[in-house]
């Protein structure tokens, strides 16, 4: 998403993605892993915490574009660039 600009079409391809992978494994988690051949079937476990963290940050941030309230002010203190 970022690498990408976060562009209302990337948005509007990856928000179902993510909606429908909550609802298929394990209610509210995502897959472990997905196959890299088409049609990416999910693999390996269905609820690990670092499966869920960043997809959930990512849907969140760059999908639904709610950032933390103070983000920049943040960044600014860790002199993050």
């Amino acid at each position: 998403m970022k690498s990408l600009g976060g562009s209302l079409l990337s948005r509007t391809f990856c928000s179902p993605l993510f909606r429908d992978q909550l609802l298929q494994a394990g209610l509210g988690t995502v897959s472990e892993i997905f196959d890299g051949d088409a049609p990416h079937s999910p693999r390996g476990c269905i609820a690990q915490a670092w499966s869920v963290a960043e997809p959930l940050r990512a849907y969140v941030e760059d999908i639904t574009l709610n950032r933390p309230p103070h983000e920049k002010e943040v960044l600014q203190t860790l002199d993050y660039q």
